[in-house]
This record gives C-alpha cells, structure tokens and sequence, in this order.
C-alpha cells in the first residue's frame, strides 16, 4: 500500500505541534518544503509558526507565498491581516480581513478585526456599521459592542458609547478593556462615582492594567481625592514606568505645590524620553517655582534646543529670567516671540511685567492693554495692568483691576491679596485684613504644617483658652505682631509662640508666661491656633486707633547691654546703628534694600558720629569698604540673635535701617529708628507719612524717584547733622 511520504510528514508535523515541540514541527515543515515547495499548506504553517515566534515579518512572506496557490484560504487572508498589523502596516491588514469576510461571509473573527481596524484609521462611521454587521451575525458579541464604544466615543457619541461598553461587559464580565473604556468616557461625562467602579472592575481583573490605574488617578485628582489619586498614579507607574504616567503624576504634584516631588517625577519622564517636551516645560516651571531659576533656565534652553520656535518655552524662559531679574535677556526671549507671532498674549504680558520693574510704567501698561484687546478675559493681564497702575499710585484703577482679575478667576490669590495690601496703605484695616489672609495661597507660599487644632480668627470666645501664635514669614512680621501679645494675656489666654531660635531668647525675657515652642511644633492639649500676621485681623486692629503701640514690648537682657556699653568705642557724639540691606530671600528684597556704596557718604561726611553697622553677613566688598573707617565699628557675626542685637541697640542713640527686621526691633524696644524706604513702600508704612502709627520712635524717610537712595540718603545725612 502506498504511503504519500508529504503525507507522513504532515502527520509527523501535527504530533510535535500539537506536543508543543514548536522546534521539530518547524523542522519537519522545513522537510516538506524541500520536497515540495508549492505545498500551499507548509507555507501556512510555517507562516503561522514565524507569528507564533513574533517574526511577524517572515510570517507575512509565507503566508503571501501560500495565498498565492490557495486565494479562497480566509483563515490566511485573516492571519495575513493580524501579521501586517502587528507590523503597524494597517491598510494592508484592512484589506486581508475583508478578503477574508469575502472568502467566509459568517467569519465573524474577522468582522471584529475589520471593525477594529476601521478604528485604528479613523474611520469610525464605517466602524460602527461594521460592527452592527458582526453583531447580526454573532449577536453575543462582547467585542462588536466593545468596538462600537470606541467608535461612539471618537465621534463624540459619549452616552452611545456609554450603552455600548455597558452591554459589552453585561456580554463579558471579564472584558478588562471594555470596563476600562466604560471608565473614561464616564469620566469625561463627569459622572466620577461610576467612572470609579469601571476602573476598579477592570483592575480587579487586570491588576496590571496601566491606563485603568492612570483613569482612576485622573478621576481621583478631579474629585479632589488628592492622596488616592496619588496613589493610583504609583501604582500605575509601578507597572510599567512609563513618561506620560510620571508626568502626570507630576503634574499634579506640582498642582498641589508639593514643588520638590514634582520635579522628581518631571525628571524621570525625561529620563524614559528625553525629548518630552511637556514634562521639560513642566520641569522648568517648578524649578522656577522653587526659585532655581538657573537650572530652569537651562531646562527652557534645552526645549529650544530642540524646536527654537517652540514659542510656550521662550514665552516661559522669558518669565523665568524675569523673576530671576535678568531683565535685558528676558526682554530679548519676548522679543522673540514677537517676531514668530506679533499677538502672543502671554508675551505681551510677560514683557510688562518686565517693564514694571525696570519702572518703565507707561511702557507696560501698552503691553498689558495690548494683551487685553486680544483677550479681554486674560486675568493675568487685568491684575498685572493693576499692579502697574498702583506703581502709578492710581491706587483706586488698580483696585478696580485687582477686583475684575478676581471675579475672571475666583481663586486668583494674588489679585485678592494685593488688594488687601492697598487698603491697609490706606489705614483701610477692617477691609483691608480679609484679604491679607490670601497670603498663605500666592504663588511660591509655602503652605503652614496643618494643626491638630481649629484656627482662631477673632469670632470664637478665646477667655481662659490656649492658644498656639504660629510662625510664618520674616522676623519682622513676628516681632510687629508680638505686641498683641499682653493685650491676649490679659484676657486670659494662655500663649504658645512658635520661634525661630534667632527669637527664641528675647521673647521668652519680654514675655515670661509665654510657652516658646520650636517652628512646626504642635503641642497637645491646645484650643486654637493663629498664624503671627492674622493677629491683627483677629484682634480686631480696625483702624490705626486699635493699634496697640503705646506699651515698649520687647524687653533687652540687661546683662548683654552692660557689656556692649563697655564695647562700644567711647569719644563721637552720637552712636547711630546701621542697617542697609535685608534678607536677599525676601520677595522684595530688591526693592527695599540700597547698597553700603549708597550709605557711605552718610558715614564719611558725619565724621563725629560712630558708626555701628548692624547688618549680618557682610560680603568681602562690604568688609573692605568698612574696613579703613575711623568712625565705623563693624558688627557681623557678634550679633548671634535678636537678643544680642537688642542689647547693642539699646547703647546707640538712633538706628538708620532700611525696612528689615532690625527696623522692627529698635520700634519694640522704643529706640529712635530712622527707616528708610524706598517708593513703593510695604503696607505697614502706609502713605506719605514720615511717622508709623505701629512704632512711635519711628522717622520713615521715603525715595522722592524711584531707586534713588543716594538724594534720600544726602537728606539723612542732613538731618543727622542738625541734631
């Protein structure tokens, strides 16, 4: 009897395949093909072992070889489809798939895929009749009612797509994608409780199942859930570290300030892809936020190194040198914006912000004008035109300004907060304190350590309670807000402070029943807590009556005073302390600080005077200028705390400060101070005066011209001659 030896090897192959010994099958094909190399087949299923091993590309070659002697095979039009597009070539796979349906018209496999792949090219209307016809012939089809979701979604059919990925689950339970699509467009419905419960079914399922959690995360951040939407996003980068997942997360990390996080998750975006130009803008803007504004720089620089015309990075690099004060280069990256598009909104408001520093008003206003005609709804252009009309001292424009910013953007902290500031220059204090409050929501605050207590704000009955006095800003705001602290003792309220240690020794001697506790620490047992400067709203400091400024309330040790009346040099006429420079950390440091150049001929042309310099940190410069000079004893690193430098103040006749915690200190402890100001002077000195309702030893002596020290300091020096 004869045996067709094509024939045994086929039996042959079939025992290994079916044995799972993929090798030997693979062998014995290899046979049959030598022997025949037109068995139509051994082709196909030597196409279908190379899909088998993922060579999708050899695959293709065998299967074409074997259609070409069996055109009618729709199991090889299928696979030849599902091969080209695991090869990304779709139109191809496209057309296999309907040669498929046209060799078995009831194929309903590859009805599904052609309905796929009609999605896949965005051809979404055919898809949804491709996948009514797969349901007319398979009615229980999960995956035709999957694919008609898909299709219902990307044509903005959001509640179709809703029925559709409904049934598709009811179809299969465990359809993991169909659950998680049904998440999406339910989150896009904002129908967010839902949302969550696809997700969860379809993690439940897939525990792997990386966009489910990232769905989750986005609808957990958009219900506020900020710590399980977190949650969600590690758990989803924990599957597969994937860029858009970390910037995401960092995204809403930066969202929620939590600045040094953020850019951790920006950076190994950047890692995964180098070329992400989202999370690089995201990556400059919070080292902006965390005033690194060199390395944001260099981040923007990075972006247009990739795309010179990316015009959201120059825009961005522009702001950025702005806050960092470089103003001529921040000028040059507007101007560049300028050139590709003349009606850049941002540009033109970044570029006045730039001009309102360089006190080019007039200049700025243009701009801001200009980005308001191309969007009148623009808030930051509208409370930046504020700012600029107050640099003016058109201070009832600007309020107006300040007020449409806000209701543009409700939350706009900024414009609320300057608000609050003009009314306090004022003496507008009742109106002025509600919004000071938006303080704590500027951009760049650092949020105060929540409390296990409620916060007092002058309405709850405070007789006989604790009461924690929480740090926050400079010394000069603390030690401008102690005074309020014998009027709550004598109402019986017990008093914790939170202080530096810098504080620490002269509050605990001028307040002996005060609890000095360190920054950030919550004792138990308290009743209420009070940031230091809402102590005035709270108190009820609603015109310059209330203000308690009668009683000195800062107390030196008297111990240090006697020692620094022997240190002092003996012979000069007066001693005058002397301060010109704060902390170059302060916001506005730029501002209200001069330069030593400036205060010399102050020094020089009062030769009877002693000079005794109270300022902390003195540069090399500043030492070497000092250095030669007979009337000048220079104090720096002496000054250990507040304490100290009471006990030194307390030998002088007169302290000339610039507005600086020093200024704060001689005003509590009742020596003459001499602060000098600069234009736009902070709130508490309000307008025009030349003494402060808040320090009854105070002279303030204002710049008639912006930046101008040296005619104000020419009229110190006068004055100081005179006595």
């Amino acid at each position: 009897m004869f045996v067709d030896p094509i024939e045994q090897l086929m039996q042959q192959f079939w025992r290994y395949d079916n044995a799972g010994k993929l090798s030997e099958a693979c062998f014995v094909l290899k046979k049959i093909l030598k022997r025949s190399p037109l068995h139509a087949e051994a082709l196909y299923l030597t196409g279908m072992t190379y899909l088998r091993a993922q060579e999708h590309a050899k695959g293709v070659d065998y299967l074409r070889r074997s259609l070409s002697l069996r055109p009618d095979h729709a199991e090889a039009h299928y696979n030849l489809g599902v091969a080209l597009g695991k090869l990304n070539r779709n139109d191809e796979a496209l057309e296999c798939h309907r040669k498929a349906v046209a060799c078995r018209p009831d194929y309903w496999k590859a009805h599904i895929r052609t309905g796929e792949l009609l999605n896949l090219l965005q051809r979404h209307d055919e898809a949804l009749s491709q996948c009514l016809q797969t349901i007319s012939i398979k009615p229980d089809c999960a995956d035709a009612y999957f694919g008609m979701g898909v299709a219902h979604a990307a044509l903005e059919c959001p509640e179709d797509a809703v029925i559709a990925y409904r049934q598709a689950v009811r179809l299969d339970p465990w359809h993991a994608d169909a659950h998680n699509n049904l998440g999406f467009t339910l989150g896009a419905l904002k129908r967010f409780d839902e949302a969550i419960l696809a997700f969860h079914s379809a993690i439940a399922i897939r525990p792997d199942h990386m966009d489910s959690h990232i769905g989750l995360a986005r609808v957990l951040a958009n219900l506020k859930r900020y710590d399980e939407a977190i949650a969600a996003y590690l758990k989803a980068y924990s599957v597969r570290p994937d860029a858009e997942c970390a910037y995401e997360l960092g995204r809403l990390l930066h969202e929620l300030r939590r600045y040094g996080e953020a850019a951790d998750y920006y950076r190994k975006a950047t890692a995964t892809k180098p070329d992400y130009v989202k999370a690089l803008d995201g990556l400059g803007n919070v080292l902006a936020d965390l005033k690194r504004h060199d390395e944001a720089v260099a981040v923007f620089k990075k972006i247009l190194a990739l795309d010179p015309g990316d015009i959201p990075a120059l825009v961005n690099l522009g702001n950025t040198l702005y806050e960092h004060r470089q103003f001529d280069e921040a000028i040059e990256y507007f101007q560049r914006v300028f050139a590709i598009d003349p009606d850049n909104v941002a540009a033109h408001n970044g570029l006045g912000s730039v001009l309102v520093e360089l006190n080019r008003i007039d200049e700025a206003i243009t701009h801001f004008n200009r980005a308001l005609e191309l969007d009148a709804g623009y808030e930051g252009a509208v409370y930046n035109l504020g700012v600029a009309l107050e640099r003016q001292f058109r201070y009832d424009e600007a309020l107006e300004k300040y007020a449409q910013a806000a209701a543009l953007k409700p939350d706009f902290a900024e414009a609320c907060w300057n608000s609050g500031l003009v009314h306090l220059l004022h003496g507008r204090f009742s109106i002025g304190w509600p919004d000071y409050e938006y303080r704590r929501q500027l951009k760049g605050a650092a949020p105060l350590p929540v409390t296990p207590y409620p916060r007092w704000d002058g309405t709850a009955e405070i007789d006989g309670k604790k009461l924690l006095i929480q740090a926050e800003q400079g010394f000069g705001d603390a030690i401008q807000a102690a005074r309020y602290i014998p009027l709550l003792e004598h109402l019986g309220v017990e008093c914790w402070m939170q202080c530096l240690k810098p504080m620490t020794g002269i509050i605990r001697r001028s307040f002996p029943h005060v609890h000095v506790v360190d920054v950030g620490e919550m004792p138990d047992g308290l009743d209420f807590h009070v940031p230091v400067m809402s102590l005035p709203g709270a108190m009820k400091t609603d015109s310059e009556e209330d203000i308690p400024a009668s009683v000195l309330y800062l107390v030196a040790d008297p111990e240090r005073v006697a020692y620094w009346k022997r240190q002092l040099p003996e012979g000069f006429g007066k001693r005058v302390g002397l301060v010109w420079r704060g902390n170059l950390q302060h916001g506005n440091d730029h501002n209200r600080s001069s330069r030593l150049n400036d205060c010399l001929p102050l020094v020089t042309s009062n030769t009877e005077v002693l000079f005794v310099t109270l300022q902390k940190d003195l540069t090399a410069e500043e030492q070497a200028l000092l250095q030669d000079l007979p009337n000048v004893k220079a104090l720096d690193a002496e000054l250990i705390d507040f304490d100290e430098s009471a006990a030194v103040m307390c030998n002088l006749d007169i302290v000339i400060s610039i507005d600086s915690a020093p200024a704060h200190l001689a005003g509590a402890l009742g020596i003459p101070i001499w602060i000098l100001l600069p234009l736009h002077g902070e709130w508490r000195w309000m307008l025009g005066r030349t003494d402060s309702p808040w320090y009854p030893s105070a002279t303030l002596f204002r710049q008639r011209s912006f930046g101008n020290w040296q005619e104000l300091v020419s009229r110190v020096s006068t004055q100081l001659n005179s006595l």
